[in-house]
């Protein structure tokens, strides 16, 4: 007999002789008793009982059409609760189960809570992520409260990740008490049933502060484990929180607070002078000089900030975000010339700058301005000017044919390539960037651009999109990540669920082909590194190969001690293969939206953040992207695992 059976039966004979049921049904054609559907002012949601709706126990469901999700793209926004005014008893166990599925698949949070402030869980497996599926699908939940508390919501259903024009059909829901000494295991549930991992009432519950082991010397890694197995929301707090103030300390200019490529305290060291700057040294303009990545560093800085302060604000991440979006204004204003989007200035003298700009600066200002205006903290003043730089750098774009040229008008800067190029490099940067400046500016000539590029040539560009055997990331295993944050702007920011879900579905299949590539691999090999020097890296550190195969096993091999006996150029390619490139592919997956994705490599990502002193590198890539994934890691903690106490009353 398997487990599933046995736990039917056991239930049967428990509830027959101790415990008490409650059941929800719209069989009626009207809503039970003790049911209510909260949601968001910015959510549109209509509501139909369809009393001969079929599922697999029955007829009768309830029907909500998702005409337009909040921006916030929060579970917590739409909620349907189930009430029970009898509340639970401290060390009773309950069974909750109901029955789901929607038009197009999304990730909803399903538990059992206070039904008052604080609206606390009401044990700790009393909550879980499921996959809502587009066929019929019971979910089930078994706990131990532990908390005695009345009036209770015995299930409270999340469903704000709905993508617009979803439409979800919950039919009937039960809740159950079970004795406690009888409790039978839970029944199996698949992957694709259960995102986030949850232990039963009859298992042992692991202290916050356990340590989950490290995973084998291999690409493979162990079913995803619940993130508070993994670390502590104390422990991550206080990891986060040091991560972020150490680099700016190190990194940010205290007067402007724009984030250089070099630390301030060494700036007597850095290379080029502001008057070499100025005379366009060094050639490509601005590589080595330190002031070359600002507007990228600070742009994901300010939508790492941006997802975390949404999921638990603070008073410090709020600071952090104003002073992202006001180095961001200062970088802009710098260049008198409007529309140019510069590389710099330089931290002592702000009319040292390169005017030769690149892809990568315009895309992350315009996508990280476009989600700062779309934030509850922005002022009045600040959308204002945002709507004007947005402009400003739209036009001279598509005055220019999307490419991107200097000062002069006429030269094409060093990675200023047309965007409208009809390929996955083009479509990925275009795409996402129209779309930015319509929603930073509210200007509908960004839309109508938008949706001229999105269905040319019979909607070529989303055909080249949907992920498949054509599919590409950047030929630089290290740089493929900045893709990914502006895929997963544009999936945040993007209404409609088919396209939704194309982007969704490219962002984990860049992800899978990062964690699968090699290292250093055929661009890097020769251009930029020499054999020799890969080869003692390869010996030193146990590869196995000439290569380095995938992203976990360039995670497992790091080993400090061994990079630091290396000298030179081995010791920065050693830095590479075992800090850098794994760490671009946890921010990938950070930004996938894939919760199975990201609960599976928690563990490591959390492991490698605690591993790696900081302090011992000068690269400030390396520096400020462990404290964007810090904080993405973060965002997703506090969204998976906190109540709704600040947004539902």
């Amino acid at each position: 007999m398997t487990k599933t059976v046995i736990f039917i039966m056991l239930f049967s004979m428990i509830l027959a002789t101790n415990g008490i049921a409650k059941t929800w049904d719209f069989s009626s054609g009207a809503k039970p008793d003790k049911f209510s559907v909260w949601h968001e002012a910015d959510v549109d949601v209509s509501e139909t009982i369809d009393a001969e709706m079929v599922y697999p126990e029955g007829k009768g469901a309830i029907v909500l059409t998702v005409n337009a999700p909040s921006a916030k793209n929060h579970w917590s926004t739409l909620q349907c609760f189930f009430h029970s005014y009898e509340g639970v008893k401290k060390g009773q166990t309950y069974h909750t189960a109901v029955w789901l599925k929607a038009s197009e698949p999304f990730t909803a949070q399903y538990q059992s809570v206070m039904g008052k402030p604080p609206f606390s869980s009401l044990g700790t497996t009393a909550r879980k992520s499921v996959r809502v599926e587009t066929e019929w699908k019971k979910i089930e939940l078994v706990y131990t409260a532990n908390v005695e508390f009345k009036p209770v919501r015995i299930v409270s259903l999340g469903l704000g990740k709905a993508p617009k024009g979803a439409v979800i059909s919950i039919a009937k829901c039960t809740a159950d008490q079970v004795d406690s000494e009888q409790t039978a295991a839970a029944p199996e549930q698949t992957a694709a049933e259960q995102v986030v991992s949850e232990q039963t009432a009859a298992e042992q519950v692991v202290p916050e502060q356990t340590t989950v082991a490290a995973a084998p010397l291999s690409n493979s890694l162990p079913d995803s484990v619940p993130l508070e197995q993994v670390v502590s929301a104390q422990e991550l707090e206080a990891k986060t929180f040091s991560l972020l103030e150490n680099y700016v300390a190190d990194f940010g200019d205290p007067k402007t607070h724009v984030l250089y490529g070099g630390r301030l305290a060494k700036i007597d060291t850095w290379k080029y002078s502001p008057e070499q700057i100025k005379q366009r040294l060094p050639t490509p303009w601005g590589y080595g000089s330190r002031i070359e990545d600002t507007s990228l560093h600070v742009g994901h800085m300010l939508g790492a900030l941006l997802d975390a302060y949404q999921a638990k604000p603070t008073p410090y991440i709020k600071t952090q975000i104003e002073n992202m979006y006001s180095a961001l204004k200062y970088i802009y204003e710098s260049c008198p010339v409007p529309g140019i989007v510069p590389r710099g200035p330089h931290p002592n003298d702000r009319s040292a700058y390169y005017d030769d700009s690149s892809m990568d600066q315009n895309s992350t200002f315009i996508i990280s301005l476009s989600l700062y205006a779309n934030s509850r903290l922005a002022s009045e003043e600040d959308k204002a000017f945002i709507k004007k730089a947005l402009n400003e750098v739209g036009y001279r774009l598509e005055e220019h044919g999307w490419q991107i040229v200097r000062a002069d008008g006429k030269t094409q800067c060093h990675v200023g390539f047309h965007w409208t190029q009809m390929n996955s490099t083009g479509i990925a940067i275009l795409l996402p960037s129209v779309y930015a400046l319509y929603k930073g500016t509210g200007n509908e000539h960004w839309l109508e651009e938008y949706e001229k590029f999105g269905t040319e040539q019979g909607s070529k560009r989303w055909e080249i999109m949907t992920p498949g055997s054509h599919t590409t990331i950047n030929a630089h295993p290290i740089y493929a990540n900045q893709n990914c944050f502006r895929l997963n702007a544009f999936y945040q920011q993007l209404d409609d669920g088919a396209h939704k879900k194309i982007i969704r579905d490219l962002m984990k299949k860049s992800v899978e082909l990062q964690l699968n590539r090699d290292f250093p691999g055929d661009l890097l090999k020769g251009k930029y590194m020499k054999a020799e020097d890969i080869a003692q890296v390869a010996e030193k550190m146990n590869w196995g190969d000439a290569d380095l195969h995938g992203v976990v096993l360039a995670k497992n091999l790091f080993d400090k001690q061994k990079i630091d006996s290396l000298k030179g150029k081995p010791r920065d390619i050693a830095t590479l293969a075992h800090i850098r490139f794994p760490l671009g592919a946890f921010h990938m997956i950070m930004n996938s939206e894939d919760d199975k994705l990201i609960m599976q490599y928690v563990p490591v990502i959390w492991e490698m953040l605690n591993a790696v002193d900081l302090k011992s590198i000068d690269s400030a890539e390396t520096n400020y992207l462990f404290s964007v994934v810090a904080l993405q890691l973060y965002a997703y903690y506090y969204t998976m695992t906190s109540p709704a106490s600040v947004l539902v009353q």
